[in-house]
């Protein structure tokens, strides 16, 4: 993988999950703008409607606001529910061209919309985090595809328990053996690094949002972590 240079004509796309919030968003942006020279963009994902109308939601945002303006292909940053979205755009095949993709994935977070579920039910999980939270639960964005980034596929996997995951009953041991590999959660993945952050800091941590950048700088990361 060769290096790729960062320009102001190269956007930088961040898809945050059902857990970030508008001051979320504002993190990421600001700290991106301040430490790179990518043209950075955090679409408000309307979650709460469900991961296919939010793909669909995406696609109207990226044809107006990137594909319009711009040649260059796009790196994307993909928590969660947002590398579940990239990845319906994916399955549609209605995706601009992708440089270079990094996704954080959390195996524990990743219980929680089941573990909502069973503790509240579907009404009440649906109120409280959307159609998504749902959509989640059920598991079927586990099939989808994940697309092409010749550039690289970059992993980072959350190690930390969130405060909603601790309180919900989940920790490290819920995960089985296998929900840790990474070529489980990301077939084909280029470079992994290992994070200690909880959810509950993964849009605001200087060191994981600066790993991150070196990856779309570097296609790799600077220390790894078995």
């Amino acid at each position: 993988m060769g290096s790729s240079a960062p320009s102001r004509s190269q956007p930088l796309v961040v898809l945050v999950g059902i857990t970030a919030t508008r001051r979320s968003r504002r993190s990421i942006a600001r700290f991106f703008d301040l430490n790179s020279s990518y043209r950075i963009l955090v679409p408000p994902l309307p979650l709460r409607r469900g991961l296919r109308s939010s793909a669909q939601w995406l696609e109207h945002y990226l044809t107006e606001t990137v594909r319009a303006q711009e040649s260059a292909p796009i790196h994307v940053l993909a928590y969660i529910a947002g590398g579940a979205v990239l990845r319906c755009l994916a399955a549609a095949a209605r995706l601009p061209q992708i440089a270079r993709v990094l996704y954080v994935r959390g195996p524990v977070q990743e219980l929680v919309a089941a573990a909502m579920i069973r503790r509240y039910g579907r009404l009440l999980a649906w109120l409280l985090g959307g159609r998504s939270m749902l959509d989640l639960a059920d598991g079927w964005p586990r099939s989808l595809p994940f697309p092409a980034a010749p550039g690289g596929q970059g992993l980072m996997i959350e190690e930390g328990v969130s405060r909603l995951a601790h309180f919900l009953g989940l920790g490290v041991d819920s995960v089985p053996p296998a929900g840790w590999d990474p070529a489980s959660l990301l077939p084909n993945v280029d470079a992994v690094l290992r994070v200690p952050e909880s959810h509950d800091e993964v849009y605001t941590s200087p060191t994981l949002l600066g790993a991150a950048l070196r990856f779309f700088e570097q296609g790799r990361f600077e220390e790894l972590r078995p």
